[in-house]
């Protein structure tokens, strides 16, 4: 019995030593924001972790839900230690006015933007995909 105890410790020790770990399997992911508006504030942390073809804060907010949903994205800038932000605002000028973005800026994928929502909304809201080609999006941006 004794022998056989030793043979099997002996199996086990060996085939750890020969054995081979596999490489780390790609990461594929969903992450889902809920936006919420509440009696104190309207501000909410997204980030973008897929290369989902958002590529400017507009983009953004035109991603999250229709013209007036999102009234701010901003960013954080270390260097200056300050908020970027474009916003989306009445402006009277050119006469006659309208409804338009104070700017733009650049979206980093991995990078945390806040998000002033006029109303609670959930992103990815999948409105500007069908499922098919939202699946095909995870698939093409697994990490390498």
């Amino acid at each position: 019995m004794k022998k056989l105890l030793i043979l099997g410790m002996m199996v086990l020790f060996l085939s750890s030593l020969i054995a081979v770990e596999s490489e780390p399997s790609d990461v594929v992911g969903f992450v889902k924001y809920e936006c919420i508006v509440t009696s104190t504030t309207n501000a909410n942390m997204v980030s973008v972790v897929l290369d989902n073809g958002v590529t400017t804060a507009q983009d953004l907010a035109a991603e999250i839900g229709a013209p007036g949903i999102v009234d701010a994205v901003s960013k954080w800038d270390a260097t200056t230690q300050s908020w970027e932000q474009v916003a989306y605002s009445f402006s009277p000028v050119p006469p006659p006015g309208g409804w338009a973005w104070s700017g733009d800026f650049d979206i980093e994928i991995g990078e945390s933007y806040q998000i002033s929502v006029t109303v609670p909304a959930t992103w990815p809201s999948r409105n500007f995909r069908d499922n098919n080609s939202f699946n095909q999006n995870i698939i093409n941006n697994t990490r390498k």
